[in-house]
């Protein structure tokens, strides 16, 4: 058990540090973020969500360069884009699909990710007229 566990972590560590090489390529370094930048929510569940890599818009960077701490506040503009990794489990599922999609979109984040080696599909949601409208890729295809 716990060594199938430590290979689940270690993948998804490593779909972290993909995505992570993936988005240098199309950003700017200082807007990208590893799980080192809280987004402060306002859910029962939650105060706050460390996502597996944000990237800032100049004006949510801007924002944390003179905070004592790593974390956007509400009153502070969102970042561009989250991107979760689903961890093994319902719980952490429920979390990702449910929980965080709603707190990210009260947060009015324009793109949010949830990338599931699980089921190997990424659904992006995208922030269109007040809500997220989603597209999920598996393989090649894309399913609207």
């Amino acid at each position: 058990m716990l060594h199938s566990l430590l290979i689940v972590v270690q993948e998804n560590s490593n779909l972290a540090r993909f995505f992570f090489v993936e988005l240098l390529k199309h950003f700017p370094f200082y807007l990208v973020a590893h799980k080192d930048t809280e987004i402060e929510v306002a859910g029962r569940r939650a105060r706050c969500r460390l996502p597996d890599l944000m990237v800032h818009t100049e004006e949510s960077y801007t924002a944390l360069l003179d905070a004592p701490r790593a974390t956007l506040t509400r009153d502070m503009p969102p970042p561009a884009l989250v991107i979760e990794i689903v961890s093994p489990g319902t719980a952490n599922r429920v979390h990702d699909y449910r929980y965080k999609r709603t707190e990210y979109a009260a947060r009015e984040i324009l793109e949010y990710w949830i990338v599931d080696p699980q089921m190997q599909q990424i659904t992006i949601c995208q922030w269109v007229e007040g809500q997220y409208e989603d597209k999920i890729f598996t393989g090649a295809t894309c399913m609207e």
